[in-house]
């Protein structure tokens, strides 16, 4: 009889404690984590960055190092959402466009001042739209008939961006996961061109 008791006990104490719902509740989450902006996919789309900075250094590339900075600060960034992070990712995409200007004009080791540079102005900044055309204007005047494929990729995925910030303060699932997916795809679609162009520098 003390058995049939305690099985009961048992089947009752998870709906009396709520315990019994966790697992939903954790697959809930994990559906959340997905689809919200903080920690989705634009977090672990980052990759590409690394990737394409990977590939750089076993062609013998220091920029290559830039990309793979840009990856961690970005990841970091779009995993936590916290201000410090966000200045490193502001920072680091900025760095990737003046290391490439640098590459066109001076050498490698400037790298390093255009990533001082870029660190220094970064907070200065409200937003890095002239900072970065300017640089890519410079680049296709150094690169001129060649610049036209990487700067295409980073026109689309500019474009991309641009039109997921519609969606960047969505309450619903549906908008979070646009603005998720769109985001992704300008991370991979930047790395392919800063990579490309990075690339036809070397």
């Amino acid at each position: 009889m003390l058995p049939l008791k305690l099985l009961g006990l048992i089947r009752v104490l998870p709906r009396v404690s709520g315990k019994g719902s966790m697992a939903p509740i954790a697959v809930s989450a994990s559906l959340q984590t997905l689809v919200k902006p903080a920690g989705g996919l634009e977090a672990w789309s980052n990759i590409a960055y690394a990737i394409a900075g990977f590939a750089l250094l076993l062609q013998g590339q220091a920029y290559g190092l830039i990309l793979l900075a840009l990856a961690w600060a970005s990841w970091k960034y779009h995993a936590t959402r916290t201000k410090r992070w966000q200045h490193a990712d502001r920072a680091m995409v900025l760095a990737s466009v003046f290391a490439l200007v640098a590459l066109a004009y001076l050498s490698p080791p400037w790298m390093l001042a255009a990533v001082a540079v870029a660190v220094a102005i970064e907070r200065f900044m409200p937003n890095l739209e002239v900072p970065v055309i300017a640089s890519a204007i410079v680049i296709v005047v150094k690169l001129k008939a060649q610049a036209w494929g990487p700067l295409a990729l980073i026109a689309l995925a500019a474009g991309l961006v641009w039109t997921a910030e519609r969606w960047k303060s969505s309450t619903t699932r549906a908008g979070a996961l646009t603005y998720d997916i769109l985001h992704s795809i300008w991370h991979l679609l930047s790395a392919g061109a800063l990579y490309w162009t990075a690339h036809l520098l070397s």
